[in-house]
């Protein structure tokens, strides 16, 4: 779909970018680090299906002027349902103009029987989620065997919940390099979880299998 809003470089000191999506299959801009933060998010998200930036504008009238409102997200969900969302830092949520937008956007919302929903930063980077998302995020599919992470599963099948440690000595006929590349593609595809908010990714970190997975 084409952009409504087409994102340029900036000249200012605010960052803007894009990265891609493996969820969209193509690149998704960005206007801020905490939109790309975001967009990490929605990447690992599995009940998010698919989702645009920067998807349409609406039309408003405040103070006897016609202003433009560009909402950041648009994110269709595993239950067909659709949601805008509004990417702002905690300490501009108040402002004035911009609790008229969040007003405007949640009024667009119930006219076409969507949700609207404000995120900031306290959403989006709790606790080490972003940091560990960095760590296990890049993994190239092509780069994954498919009988190893099935032996990582069956192994941590027979450990039950165990740490990374232990599992990786109850794997140690798979390379280590092998081993670490299909774990963290295991975790970010929801097959092994883990606690990634309230600390760094570690040996110690204690894991186990997705529920969807017990039968391995």
């Amino acid at each position: 779909m084409e952009k409504v809003r087409k994102i340029n470089p900036s000249k200012s000191i605010h960052f803007r970018g894009k990265q891609s999506s493996l969820k969209n299959d193509q690149m998704i801009h960005w206007k801020s680090l905490l939109e790309r933060d975001y967009i990490r998010l929605l990447e690992f998200d599995p009940t998010v299906i698919c989702y645009e930036s920067q998807p349409l504008v609406i039309d408003y009238a405040y103070r006897g002027k016609i202003y433009k409102y560009y909402p950041d997200f648009k994110i269709i969900t595993t239950d067909h349902r659709a949601r805008l969302v509004e990417v702002k830092p905690l300490k501009f949520i108040n402002k004035p103009e911009n609790r008229v937008k969040f007003e405007v956007g949640k009024r667009y919302c119930e006219q076409h029987g969507w949700t609207f929903q404000v995120v900031t930063e306290e959403q989006i980077r709790p606790g080490f989620l972003q940091y560990n998302l960095c760590k296990i995020r890049k993994i190239p599919k092509v780069l994954i065997s498919k009988s190893i992470c099935l032996q990582i599963l069956k192994n941590l099948a027979k450990q039950g919940i165990c740490t990374i440690q232990e599992l990786r000595e109850a794997c140690n006929e798979i390379e280590e390099s092998s081993f670490f590349r299909c774990f963290y593609f295991l975790i970010y595809h929801h097959k092994i979880i883990t606690d990634l908010v309230n600390e760094k990714l570690s040996v110690n970190s204690l894991v186990a299998l997705a529920k969807s997975e017990v039968t391995y």
